[in-house]
């Protein structure tokens, strides 16, 4: 299992939070997706190694920014 944490800057409120773990849900199936707007980062639990460039496309089309990005097996 890989666990990938993104900083996420732009999410104001729970609904923020529901639009971008739906959006990485549906782009890539992970396992679990834990989005928080108090911490600005997104958490991704999957079984394969998720690119930086395709989170940035994902959360950059929900409408928010990535600040930070690091993955590490788990």
């Amino acid at each position: 299992m890989i666990k990938t944490v993104v900083g996420v800057e732009g999410m104001m409120c729970p609904r923020c939070e529901a639009r971008v773990t739906k959006a990485i849900k549906e782009a890539i199936g992970a396992e679990d997706v834990t989005s928080s707007h108090e911490e600005n980062r997104t958490v991704i639990l999957s079984e394969t190694e998720v690119s930086r460039d395709k989170i940035e496309e994902i959360i950059t089309g929900a409408g928010y920014k990535v600040t930070s990005f690091a993955s590490e097996n788990v």
